[in-house]
């Protein structure tokens, strides 16, 4: 395991370096070089969380906001930039704007994205637009990374994490790994992993890995207490009427370049339909789930007709952009907070101005289509083939 202490260093270090960036000026003339051109940063949330829920969640860590921070970046936000929103039928590029523009979006349809983030926005006249997936709206524990996550969490409890390690790489052996590649490994950097491998490799990995602790298949909700659930289809058609913009993103959340051509192209055609159908009216916008996307699966999102479609990797939105490829800024409670764990307004321009403004530009399809080259290393190559094997 990593020690607490390198990351507290590298916390400091980053903290030092936000703090010399603004300290001589370097924020403040990003964030105005953006303004003056016109350009849109959009940032990715996916949950904000009371305090409690937020100590509950079975989330990974890089999804969760705090209710306050998030009720403090609004402010900001409304303050001291241009909430941008997505619904309209287009957007101006007029350039020497005297505050940068951001748009703000969620992932996944959370429900505490109605209860708790709703009324903030709301309150501070902030557009914002969800990216939904049809299959998953009114369920528990939706998607698989917060499977693992409560899985791991009830190894912990027991002791027997080796185990659970082994079941992940080999099957559902009783005995701890010993040493190897697995070694040090945590539950988000197991959700890294799984997300490497084809959709049927990684449900089978998990499913082992449920094995290996003796849980039966649907035990994910023994070990939370309710906090992960999805909005049910009421709510998402109250939040439409008062107007929240809402996207697809996919039917069921499936890594779309893991996935058969056609079956990306049933997530990404009956996605849309799901949407309209139930909200009758035009589902225009679309979010590549992980923000993983190749040259085929943007074409095929082309071809289902949407009008703009968005990654996750930080970068600003142009005139010049592929609308097909609009980067956009995960942001978490981590990246918005200072040492002593408040909101800090110069934590949030350097997560999204100076990120923005260092990156430059939208990702290129070239960029994204290495990522699956990672199979290709040893590493991966071998966990592929023995999980097969077992």
């Amino acid at each position: 395991m990593t020690s607490p202490l390198p990351k507290k260093v590298r916390a400091l270090l980053r903290w030092l370096w936000i703090s010399f960036l603004y300290a001589s000026g370097l924020l403040w003339w990003a964030k105005r070089q953006l303004a003056a051109q016109g350009r849109i940063v959009v940032l990715t949330f996916h949950r904000v969380l009371p305090d409690a829920d937020f100590s509950r969640t079975n989330s990974p860590t890089g999804m969760a906001v705090r209710e306050r921070t998030f009720a403090q970046l609004a402010d900001h936000v409304a303050r001291h930039c241009t909430a941008v929103p997505l619904g309209e039928d287009s957007l101006e590029w007029t350039p020497r704007a005297r505050k940068p523009r951001v748009a703000l979006t969620f992932d996944d349809g959370w429900a505490d994205n109605a209860t708790t983030a709703f009324p903030i926005a709301r309150d501070r006249g902030l557009p914002w637009t969800i990216f939904i997936c049809p299959e998953c709206i009114g369920r528990q524990f939706p998607y698989w990374p917060e499977r693992v996550v409560a899985l791991w969490r009830a190894a912990e409890r027991r002791g027997v994490t080796g185990r659970l390690l082994q079941a992940f790489a080999n099957g559902a052996s009783p005995e701890p790994a010993a040493g190897g590649p697995l070694e040090g490994q945590t539950a988000e950097s197991v959700i890294e992993r799984l997300k490497m491998l084809s959709a049927g490799e990684c449900d089978l990995a998990i499913g082992r890995m449920r094995e290996a602790l003796g849980a039966r298949r649907d035990a994910g909700a023994e070990w939370g207490d309710f906090t992960d659930a999805t909005m049910q289809w009421r709510e998402i058609e109250a939040l439409a009427s008062r107007g929240v913009t809402f996207g697809s993103h996919t039917l069921s959340h499936p890594i779309l370049t893991r996935v058969p051509y056609s079956e990306a192209q049933h997530e990404i055609a009956g996605s849309k339909l799901a949407i309209e159908q139930k909200l009758r009216r035009e589902c225009r916008l679309f979010a590549y789930p992980n923000g993983d996307w190749s040259a085929e699966v943007r074409d095929l999102v082309a071809q289902a007709g949407y009008q703009l479609a968005f990654a996750n990797r930080p970068g600003v939105w142009t005139r010049a952009t592929d609308r097909f490829a609009i980067p956009r800024t995960n942001l978490w409670e981590g990246s918005l907070v200072g040492p002593g764990g408040r909101f800090s307004a110069i934590a949030f321009d350097y997560a999204v101005f100076w990120q923005a403004f260092r990156t430059g530009k939208a990702p290129s399809v070239e960029s994204e289509e290495e990522k699956p080259l990672l199979q290709n290393l040893p590493e991966a190559k071998e966990f592929s083939t023995r999980l097969r094997q077992n």
